[in-house]
Order: C-alpha cells, then sequence, then structure tokens
C-alpha cells in the first residue's frame, strides 16, 4: 500500500514539474497495450510470412499480399504447386525404377 502512495505522489510531482496529466500517461500506456493486444493487419501478414517454409517464403514475400486472406491464398496456392510438382517427380522417379528394374530382369532371363 505504501508503495502504491509513493507511486502517486510521484506521478503528482511529474505532473506538476512537466504540467502533464496522469491521464496522458495511462493514455500512452493503453495505446501500447492496445498494439500488442490487437496488431496491424500488417504486422500479422508479416508474422504470417515468416512462419513459412523456405521454398515459398521468397515468393510469398515477392507478392506483396495487402491482407491476411491474400497471404493464405498465395501461400496455399504455391504449397499446392509444390505439392504436385512432388508427386509428379515422385511418380517418375517411380516409374523410371520399374522400368530399370524389369529391364534388368529381362536382361537376367535372357542369359539364362
Amino acid at each position: 500500500m505504501e508503495e502504491v502512495a509513493c507511486l502517486s505522489q510521484w506521478f503528482e510531482r511529474i505532473e506538476s514539474v512537466f504540467h502533464i496529466s496522469i491521464y496522458t500517461v495511462e493514455n500512452q500506456d493503453m495505446a501500447l497495450l492496445y498494439g500488442r493486444m490487437f496488431p496491424e493487419e500488417s504486422d500479422k501478414i508479416e508474422k504470417y510470412i515468416g512462419g513459412l517454409p523456405n521454398m515459398i517464403h521468397g515468393s510469398v514475400v515477392a507478392s506483396k499480399p495487402k491482407t491476411m486472406q491474400d497471404a493464405v491464398e498465395i501461400t496455399t496456392e504455391l504449397m499446392d504447386k509444390k505439392i504436385c510438382t512432388f508427386a509428379e517427380r515422385q511418380t517418375e522417379s517411380k516409374r523410371k525404377f520399374e522400368d530399370t528394374s524389369r529391364n534388368t530382369q529381362n536382361q537376367q532371363q535372357q542369359l539364362w
């Protein structure tokens, strides 16, 4: 309780010396808290993009999304393309492996 009284006296001195109101200080504190509690859209986008995988991070940054919705849509589109490309490569690799295995078996059968 004594600490509160000291703090109040300190605010009164500051108020008289600098001719500011305690409410001004409180409002500034509230503004800082508000900014932390309710970040701007650009801050949300920046944090979202910062957590993306390296393989699409640069592309999303380069697209300069204006809204969080834009960032999510661009990310989804890029990830879908990456997944499709990966699946196509896997299928092609599997096909080449099977062809090589089949050719090897045919060559071995011809030797017998």
